[in-house]
């Protein structure tokens, strides 16, 4: 998996943003100014539209609208592209060998214990976004039959992203992720050693400054909690400077909660830190030993994506 970050400036017009220096798998958006905090993504499973994690309108017209060769382009939807608002961006490539992230998209049929196959992987990192609906995860620190919500409804919720399996992931009946004949959008990481870690800790109440030690030591460019009780997530991009964090939900950084990294793992404040309360973090480190042998023409492409079943690359 490669990944690849910058800022851009809305303009209202359609714009392509280059300097990924690949053509992405995924792409996220989000305004860093006066925007509420919203990640727009676009992913090859999706098509020509792209879609955010928390919204109640089928897709997001004239938001991202492709992913070309070294970037993607944006339309003039202000959620990516409002004059005078400025945007961050991130960028994924999975590996073309070292199978460790995919997107695609799959049709609910309503039916309970369905599996989701063709991944390519065993996943241990799932999102799974109905079409118009909320986005939810699920993460095996947590495992079994236990769903989190990026926003709305607390707590740990069944029925919903049920586990993995060798090939994929498996869901229930419940109407965010397999009501019959609907689309749904999945991405998946697998973790691995010294680029892809999770897991957990418990807040102490100890204030400030706290840092956080990872299983898997090592200096995260992108770090994501989770916490459950709220429902919220948590992103530090590695385009934040000092005590910079996106919190889903409201205007631009904010301070205080992922404060930054350090060699084995991430800084948090006050607001991460809540006597007894379990977060769960993500954390992806830039780069990996899969990316320089590589090039676009043999990674999954967005044509070779077999609708409307599960993504599979062919």
């Amino acid at each position: 998996m490669q990944l690849a970050y910058g800022t851009y400036a809305g303009n209202n017009t359609t714009q392509s943003i280059t300097g990924t220096g690949f053509t992405p798998t995924a792409v996220f958006v989000w305004a860093t100014s006066v925007d509420t905090a919203n990640i727009v993504y676009k992913h090859s499973g999706i098509g020509s539209n792209s879609s955010a994690f928390t919204t109640t309108t089928a897709f997001i017209t004239n938001g991202i609208t492709s992913l070309d060769s070294g970037g993607f382009t944006v339309g003039a939807n202000d959620q990516v592209n409002n004059l005078g608002s400025n945007y961050a961006w991130v960028a994924i490539r999975g590996g073309a060998v070292t199978l460790d992230f995919a997107a695609g998209t799959y049709t609910g049929n309503g039916s309970d214990n369905t599996n989701i196959s063709s991944i390519g992987f065993q996943p241990d990192i799932v999102v799974v976004q109905k079409d118009g609906g909320n986005a939810v995860a699920w993460t095996a620190s947590k495992g079994g039959d236990n769903t989190a919500y990026f926003h709305t409804t607390t707590g740990w919720q069944t029925d919903r992203i049920q586990g993995i399996h060798s090939d994929g992931f498996q869901v229930g009946t419940h109407a965010d992720v397999n009501t019959g004949s609907t689309a749904y959008y999945y991405m998946c990481w697998k973790i691995r050693t010294g680029q892809v870690a999770e897991g957990t800790y418990t807040g102490d109440a100890s204030g400030d400054n706290r840092n956080i030690t990872q299983t898997d030591a090592f200096q995260p460019d992108h770090v994501m909690i989770l916490d459950t009780s709220v429902p919220r997530v948590y992103y530090r991009p590695p385009s934040a400077v000092g005590d910079q964090t996106l919190v889903h939900g409201t205007a631009g950084y904010q301070a205080n909660y992922i404060q930054g990294t350090h060699a084995s793992g991430f800084q948090v404040g006050t607001f991460l830190n809540g006597n007894t309360k379990v977060y769960y973090y993500w954390t992806i480190r830039n780069g990996g030993a899969d990316a320089a042998p590589y090039t676009d023409d043999m990674l999954p492409h967005p044509e070779y994506i077999v609708p409307p079943t599960y993504g599979r690359w062919i």
